[in-house]
C-alpha cells in the first residue's frame, strides 16, 4: 500500500471514533424526541421544549464531534511529515537501518544473546573492546572451536598507547569506570596469555588478536551477519551500557564494519610485533 493510501486509510480510522459517539450523542436522542412529538398528544409549550432541547442537543453533538476529531491534528498536517508515519512505515525505517534490537546493556546481562547466536556462527566472529574480560571468561573454553566454525578476529586496547606522554588510553578508561587504574592493563596481559596458550592448537588462519592504538568509540561484537554495538560512555560501566543490535541489511551495520576495517588494517599490531 502507498503512503498517500495508508494515510488516507489512517484519517478514515480517526474518524470512526467520533462518528460513533456523534451518533449516540445526537442521532437516537434526536430520533426518540421526534417520535415524542409526532406520537405523542403533547401541548404546544412541551413541544416548545423538545425542540429547544433538540438544538441543543445538535449543538453539544457537534462540539463534541469536533473535539475528538481534531485532538489528534497531526494526522492531517501535511507539514510534518514524520507525525503522519503509520506504525507499518515507521517498522520499515527501522528495518532500513537495520535495527533489531536495543538493549539496556550488555555483556554478562545479555549473555544469552551473544551464546545463542555464537552456537550457529558459521562465517565470521569480530570483537573490539578494551580488555574483553567478560567474553574470555565465558567464551575463552570455546576459542578452539570458534577457529573452526569461521574467521575470528578479536581487538584489545594497546596498554602502552599513550597521549602527549600521559597516562596510557587504558588507564585513562579506568578512571572513566571508576575502577583501579591498572585494571584493564592487566586483563589485555590476561587475554594475550591465554590466547599465547592456545595459539599451537587454534587453527591460526582463522583466528587472530591483536592490539590497536586508537581513541575507541564502539564496542563491537559481530557474528556472521548481525552485530552488537555499543558505546563507552563517561563514568558508566562498559557492560551497563546500552547495546543495540542490527543486521547487515542497513547502514548502521555497514558503517560500524568499516569502522572496524579501518581499525584491523591501519590502527593495529600483531601481538607478537
Amino acid at each position: 500500500m502507498s503512503a498517500e493510501k495508508e494515510r488516507k486509510a489512517d484519517i478514515l480510522q480517526h474518524i470512526k471514533k467520533p462518528i460513533h459517539i456523534f451518533s449516540l450523542v445526537f442521532l437516537i436522542p434526536e430520533g426518540l424526541l421526534t417520535l415524542m412529538i409526532l406520537l405523542g398528544n403533547l401541548s404546544e409549550s412541551d413541544k416548545s421544549r423538545i425542540i429547544l432541547s433538540m438544538i441543543l442537543l445538535t449543538f453539544v453533538a457537534f462540539i463534541s464531534f469536533i473535539f475528538v476529531l481534531y485532538k489528534k491534528p497531526q494526522v492531517f498536517e501535511n507539514s510534518n511529515v514524520s507525525s503522519q508515519l503509520s506504525t507499518k512505515e515507521e517498522t520499515s525505517y527501522l528495518k532500513s537501518a537495520g535495527l533489531v534490537n536495543v538493549f539496556s546493556s550488555r555483556s554478562v546481562s545479555i549473555e544469552v544473546e551473544y551464546s545463542k547466536r555464537l552456537e550457529k556462527m558459521s562465517k565470521n566472529l569480530d570483537v573490539i573492546g578494551f580488555g574483553l574480560s567478560h567474553f574470555r571468561r565465558d567464551y575463552g573454553k570455546k576459542f578452539i572451536e570458534l577457529s573452526g566454525k569461521g574467521k575470528v578476529r578479536i581487538l584489545l586496547i594497546d596498554p602502552e598507547f599513550h597521549l602527549n606522554e600521559g597516562k596510557s588510553i587504558s588507564d585513562l578508561r579506568d578512571i572513566e569506570e571508576n575502577q583501579d587504574i591498572g585494571s584493564i592493563r592487566s586483563q589485555v596481559k590476561d587475554f594475550i596469555r591465554d590466547y599465547k596458550k592456545l595459539k599451537e592448537i587454534l587453527n591460526s588462519d582463522n583466528f587472530e588478536v591483536r592490539v590497536y592504538n586508537c581513541l575507541p568509540s564502539v564496542n563491537i561484537f559481530r557474528i556472521d551477519n548481525e552485530m552488537f554495538i555499543g558505546p563507552y560512555l563517561i563514568n558508566r560501566d562498559s557492560r551497563r551500557t546500552v547495546t543495540v543490535l542490527v543486521n547487515s541489511t542497513g547502514e548502521l551495520f555497514e558503517q560500524h564494519m568499516e569502522h572496524f576495517e579501518e581499525i584491523w588494517n591501519n590502527y593495529s599490531r600483531k601481538i607478537d610485533e
